[in-house]
């Protein structure tokens, strides 16, 4: 039997530490014996988590759900909600994509970085967001 490493810890213990709460379905509810998917298709799951974690301003995903439903909660199709400073278009394009839950329908790295291109720079070049003046591509909107 597995048992937490430190209360409200989101790893469990068997000889390796297991950020569950990061990792992608098909990582989950395996046996000691098992080996765990370690591919593209689960990196993309974890970073959609990334990318959430980053616009939750540090949130934990399912941080009030149990380490032992997550699995559960994400196979009835429960995903972490839309952060409120998450664009509809980040979220739905970039974040729910990579948390499809049959990892063929998550979209590959390459399509990943052509989607966020588009939401952040958008089809007139990213002029207004992007400022390589000293070459140190600093990211900023001088819209505000």
């Amino acid at each position: 039997m597995n048992a937490p490493l430190h209360p409200g810890n989101n790893c469990y213990s068997n000889k390796e530490l297991i950020p569950i709460k990061w990792m992608a379905p098909e990582q989950l509810g395996l046996g000691k014996k098992d080996k765990r998917p370690y591919n593209n298709q689960t990196d993309v799951w974890s970073f959609g988590i990334t990318v959430w974690e980053i616009y939750s301003t540090g949130d934990s995903p399912f941080a009030k759900e149990k380490r032992s439903e997550v699995k559960r909660i994400m196979e009835s199709g429960a995903r972490p909600v839309q952060p409120d400073i998450c664009s509809d278009e980040l979220y739905k394009e970039v974040m729910m994509k990579c948390w499809e839950y049959k990892p063929s329908k998550r979209p590959s790295i390459s399509e990943i970085c052509s989607n966020l291109e588009v939401i952040f720079h958008g089809a007139s070049g990213g002029d207004e967001y992007y400022d390589d003046q000293y070459g140190m591509g600093e990211l900023y909107d001088d819209t505000i």
